[in-house]
């Protein structure tokens, strides 16, 4: 890694986020400042959002919160934890008076572009592939582009930075974490009949379970075949018995598309789709298997949450699926699109006895006061301030 100039005073850190949704990415960031805060406490921290939405008033309740009035603009709204709104600023004044800018996600890099004070240590986290094709703004962002250094959320990603752009000496690649203990804890006290229930299985039927956005990236349109698949590959002499739950938000015109392809195939019966929901957890806990039908997927937040469960699950060979197979026990992958091998694989893992969820070394490696660490050390902002005084 090249040497970069250390300021032993740095104490102001302001994290930029995208929506304030409950998303993967914005429940990592949430979880990733909280542990920051706790394990360096004298750092003043800032948020910065592109939008509100559902998580705002978590964020305001652990840092001064800005929202910008709307996409593009320069002026910010500063969002109270009562919901009111004070504090009119500019992003230019907000960022000026960091000494460190954490962007998070492909949505803030065209504020780094605008960046002008030289003082101010630019750290952009992308845990998306193809990240610069996806923003819109991302030609702004090539104005600071060689002064930023990067966290790549997988090897997937890094190896896409490295390859793409030649950068090799600006990049940790750091996975993304939970409170593994928490979640655990979470999924022993689920009531799996009762949520079960309510994804719709019934009696002995095994449970599959997706979540995430009902759309093109995340493998929405593949549901109707797929649940073809899962009956082609029942076992044999016996009628299909299972149901298959997928929730999340439901926005994407693709969804009125699946509800159609399913009518058509008389295949509603075997399916419950359900908006987000505030307790994921719950559904992965009560699920026999998961499915993660990401077509593109750096990694998975919903992955590490079920093996902290203790369920197993089954994936498409893509992005950083892999990378977590060695800390996993009990999840597969299966070529990407190979829908027969999925299903056949999901039926394996349903009748596999076996040990799933993380191994010790996992529950390590995925923890997030582990991550905030390196990434506050990374950021050279040590874990606890002592040895800079912060």
């Amino acid at each position: 890694m090249m040497d970069r100039e250390r300021k032993p005073d740095a104490r102001r850190l302001l994290v930029v986020g995208h929506e304030a949704e409950r998303t993967g990415a914005t429940l990592f960031l949430l979880d990733l400042l909280r542990s920051m805060q706790e394990r360096s406490r004298r750092l003043r921290f800032s948020v910065l959002l592109r939008e509100g939405g559902d998580l705002t008033r978590e964020f305001t309740a652990l840092a001064p919160t800005y929202v910008q009035e709307e996409l593009g603009s320069h002026r910010l709204r500063r969002q109270l934890a009562n919901g009111a709104l004070a504090e009119h600023a500019s992003v230019d004044r907000l960022v000026a008076d960091a000494d460190v800018v954490l962007a998070h996600s492909i949505a803030s890099h065209e504020l780094l572009g605008r960046v002008a004070a030289p003082q101010v240590a630019l750290f952009s986290y992308v845990h998306e592939l193809g990240w610069e094709t996806e923003s819109n703004h991302f030609p702004v962002t090539l104005t600071n582009f060689n002064r930023q250094w990067f966290v790549a959320g997988s090897a997937v990603v890094r190896a896409y930075l490295w390859n793409r752009w030649g950068i090799r000496d600006r990049v940790l690649t750091l996975h993304n974490g939970i409170d593994v203990k928490r979640t655990a804890v979470d999924a022993a006290a689920v009531d799996r009949v009762h949520t079960r229930a309510l994804a719709g299985a019934t009696g002995e039927q095994k449970l599959f379970v997706t979540c995430g956005p009902l759309g093109w990236r995340k493998g929405g349109d593949l549901v109707p075949l797929l649940v073809r698949a899962l009956i082609d590959a029942s076992p044999q002499n016996a009628a299909p018995d299972f149901h298959y739950l997928w929730f999340g938000r439901l926005n994407d015109p693709m969804h009125a598309q699946v509800r159609y392809d399913l009518a058509s195939l008389d295949l509603e019966a075997f399916v419950t789709i359900l908006p987000r929901l505030p307790e994921p957890v719950k559904f992965f806990a009560a699920a026999d298997v998961y499915l993660l039908t990401s077509r593109e997927e750096p990694f998975s937040r919903s992955l590490l949450e079920v093996a902290a469960s203790g369920r197993p699950a089954v994936a498409f060979e893509q992005g950083g699926v892999d990378e977590l197979k060695p800390y996993y026990r009990g999840l597969r992958s299966v070529p990407y699109l190979d829908l027969a091998a999925f299903a056949t694989s999901a039926w394996e893992a349903a009748r596999d006895l076996g040990p799933s969820g993380f191994t010790a070394e996992g529950e390590c490696h995925f923890d997030i006061q582990r991550v905030a660490d390196e990434l506050l050390t990374y950021l050279q902002l040590p874990p606890g301030g002592l040895a800079n005084g912060i």
